[in-house]
């Protein structure tokens, strides 16, 4: 059997033309890292997904608490290797246009965390009277360019999932949503992330236990926490003459984090997870709680291409 390698780089082979016409790379997918934890000699211990985030211009690393405090969620207990990560690797795009050809390569950079943010990692964010499964870190970076770009070139890119500004997408129970993550340790190349799809399982009105997360009903695997939670609502669909294809049009944006699936005894044959509302990044980063910012490496560039 042969083993799944994803995120390559590269564009469509000359035979897909007629399954994937036009295709271009989705924005999203270049904002979304593996987050690898690394032991103390730099080996790859364990992986999880990390996501940058745009607020207020600003550029924020979001994942889940227990990806990067090596901690269990609910008993508060360390991995069974007894492994305080210290140091993380995360990976960030670079574009480079070359006459009609877009470039996009993988760069890869290492976080060593400082005393101060092992610290704050040592238990999970409290927002609104309760712990979350959430860690946000500010990232020294800049953001000034806004636009799209295509596999065809590149406008005015501006990297990250940002701040929503126009107003949010009604989603109730049953509603489709994607979790973008790295199911598999065998991402490759730009390491863009597989995109699971799902759905909302319970009602967004109540609350559940842990008190403010959801249910998402999503195939998921380890590796995938830390991920995104996107809803994505189809507006319109249009014969693009101009392209030759008939193009669909759509509204999305990120609802939450997903933090793993919700298993015990009773429930391994289940597909549940938990979401967190984005709603809780905004408030971490509001009361001061992202457990790093100035730890993290001064080599990141700046997100203009």
């Amino acid at each position: 059997m042969s083993i799944i390698k994803y995120g390559g780089s590269g564009s469509s082979a000359t035979w897909s033309s007629r399954a994937f016409p036009d295709a271009h790379v989705h924005s999203l997918s270049l904002a979304v890292t593996p987050l690898e934890i690394l032991r103390l000699d730099g080996t790859l211990h364990a992986h999880g997904t990390a996501f940058i985030y745009r607020v207020a211009e600003s550029l924020y690393l979001v994942t889940a608490w227990h990806v990067v405090s090596g901690r269990d969620f609910f008993s508060r207990k360390l991995n069974s290797d007894g492994l305080i990560p210290a140091s993380f690797a995360l990976y960030t795009p670079s574009f480079e246009q070359e006459g009609d050809i877009l470039h996009i390569r993988s760069n890869r950079f290492s976080l060593e965390l400082e005393r101060a943010a092992l610290d704050k990692l040592e238990s999970p964010p409290q927002v609104f009277g309760a712990p979350v499964d959430l860690a946000v870190a500010k990232l020294p970076m800049s953001t000034t360019k806004s636009g799209s770009f295509s596999s065809k070139g590149l406008n005015e890119f501006q990297w990250g999932f940002p701040e929503r500004t126009t107003p949010p997408l009604q989603s109730m129970i049953g509603a489709d949503v994607f979790v973008l993550g790295y199911p598999l340790r065998t991402y490759e190349g730009l390491r863009t992330p597989i995109w699971k799809r799902g759905s909302l399982a319970s009602e967004p009105s109540f609350q559940i236990d842990p008190l403010g997360a959801f249910l998402v009903d999503v195939n998921s695997a380890g590796g995938m926490s830390g991920g995104p939670i996107v809803r994505r609502v189809t507006i319109l669909t249009a014969d693009n003459k101009d392209a030759g294809v008939v193009q669909e049009f759509y509204d999305e944006a990120v609802i939450g984090i997903y933090s793993g699936r919700a298993l015990s005894k009773d429930e391994s044959s289940f597909v549940l997870g938990y979401g967190w509302p984005i709603d809780l990044v905004h408030e971490i980063i509001a009361t001061g709680q992202c457990f790093s910012g100035d730890e993290l490496p001064s080599e990141l560039p700046t997100s203009d291409p």
